[in-house]
């Protein structure tokens, strides 16, 4: 039966609580606000269908008939609307709107009006604006992989998009190919705890006196290099919290409270899970500056001949380029192969949850991990470098 001894083997994709014949599998919050499962061992069998269908271990099973190196492009949604409304190129929209208009359903993370993350499915395109935009917070997965399995099995087609662990247990779980499945993955650099981000919303309601309305990513008319998040209140006001100057992106940036198990992810790996993956396109300027205007660029890898066959019907809404592997890799090596999202080496993780659960969030941060400015050269040459980037997009 699952017994979770250390913390680090659990994703948290809650795909053992789904499998379970008996329901005798349920979930619990823990001190960080990550959830766990727990077994009620008066309903448990020891069948052990927990343990056989868990992603963590099967990673290499479950990646055995992708190319060994997906075909890789870097582009954007030609619709700017679409694409200013969309954490990185809009290219989700796009794979999403095909499968709406095909009349399937489409699945992936929205926010609850309590700001909790779900994993959601529906076949409304009006949904598509809450499925749009990355969620920077665990959800949860809830009855999620028996509702697709239900929907699949009676012939509907499904485009899913998750993190890499969740479209693993996705796999694990259904336990063969469907061929009116699309499954596309995330670059993900890492989980951020529920328990950290509703306490960072709270201060801010505090501090702009209104409840919030709506967390968005990536404010675009700030630059999507800036990592601006907007956030407003229900009195008319609004928060930018621009990068590093905010402190639930600096902690996030950090590896801070980040779920125990992503900082040796199993899941980021090549090849993929997903028959596509999707991502910021991180060096795209030192690659191409045609493809680059700071309005968010979209790495696109293709990692089978389903999700090659599939990205072929929108390509023709698309800008877009071929990119090697070889080139995409040194701007994006956290979200493959997890370099970079190392367990933070100054940092005490138990006072830190302490000091969370009683202390004001921005308090907390100014005294654990306070902002500290880059130096005037450092901005200078970033200057530069977009201004040098500016004119060759003008002048190419």
């Amino acid at each position: 039966m699952i017994e979770i001894y250390d913390k680090t083997r659990c994703c948290g994709c809650n795909v053992c609580g789904d499998v379970c014949p008996h329901h005798a599998i349920h979930f619990e919050m823990d001190n960080e606000g990550f959830y766990y499962p727990f077994v009620n061992k008066e309903l448990c069998v020891n069948c052990g269908i927990c343990n056989r269908i868990c992603p963590m271990h099967k990673v290499n099973e479950l990646i055995k008939k992708q190319y060994d190196v997906p075909k890789c492009y870097g582009g954007y949604n030609k619709d700017i609307n679409e694409r200013l409304e969309s954490t990185s190129g809009g290219i989700f929209s796009l794979l999403a709107k095909k499968m709406y208009q095909m009349g399937g359903y489409v699945g992936g993370a929205i926010y609850t009006d309590g700001f909790d993350v779900i994993s959601f499915i529906s076949n409304h395109e009006d949904d598509l604006h809450k499925l749009r935009k990355s969620k920077y917070v665990q959800g949860t997965s809830f009855d999620y992989y028996k509702t697709i399995k239900r929907l699949l099995d009676n012939h509907e087609k499904i485009l899913v998009c998750g993190l890499p662990c969740q479209m693993a247990a996705l796999k694990s779980f259904l336990g063969k190919e469907y061929t009116n499945l699309i499954i596309v993955d995330i670059l993900c650099k890492t989980c951020n705890s529920p328990k950290v981000f509703h306490k960072y919303l709270h201060d801010l309601e505090n501090k702009y006196k209104g409840k919030v309305i709506s967390v968005k990513e990536r404010y675009k008319k700030a630059g999507w290099r800036s990592l601006t998040r907007e956030i407003k209140f229900n009195n008319g006001k609004v928060y930018y919290g621009k990068g590093y100057k905010d402190p639930f992106q600096r902690g996030f940036q950090l590896n801070l409270f980040s779920r125990p198990s992503c900082y040796s992810c199993s899941f980021k790996t090549i090849p993929r899970i997903g028959d596509i993956t999707l991502g910021d396109f991180w060096g795209i300027e030192k690659l191409d500056t045609s493809l680059d205007d700071n309005k968010g660029t979209s790495l696109i890898c293709i990692n089978n001949d389903k999700g090659y066959k599939y990205f072929t019907i929108i390509i023709d809404n698309i800008i877009q380029k071929s990119v090697s592997f070889d080139n995409i890799r040194e701007g994006n090596i956290a979200a493959f192969t997890g370099k970079g999202n190392n367990y933070p080496a100054n940092i005490d993780r138990k006072r830190l949850f302490l000091e969370i659960d009683s202390l004001p969030f921005e308090k907390v941060a100014n005294k654990l991990f306070p902002y500290s400015p880059r130096s005037i050269k450092s901005k200078i040459r970033d200057l530069l470098g977009k201004l040098i980037s500016t004119a060759k997009h003008r002048f190419s």
